[in-house]
């Protein structure tokens, strides 16, 4: 079984093939549809939808259904270590 890039609550950016207005846009992964595409929450209002086919509701004009291989996971920045 091959191993999900993803998972609910990652970061991402679009980074091809937009659809509405969501290239290069930041969001969050909130949920997975039954063909696997992901439902991404931009951050941004990017003229989409609510998210409302996966049966919750998010933010309106936020969401998209996204593929893989239109995202990019971004990395949290490692915490810097406090001298003392």
């Amino acid at each position: 079984m091959k191993k999900k890039r993803f998972k609910i609550g990652d970061r991402v950016k679009c980074i091809s093939g937009a659809v509405f207005n969501e290239l290069n846009e930041i969001g969050t992964i909130v949920a997975r549809r039954e063909d696997h595409k992901w439902c991404v929450e931009f951050d941004k209002n990017v003229e989409g939808h609510s998210g409302s086919l996966t049966g919750e509701k998010f933010k309106y004009g936020h969401c998209v259904f996204v593929s893989e291989d239109r995202m990019q996971k971004l990395e949290e920045a490692p915490v810097p270590e406090a001298k003392i």
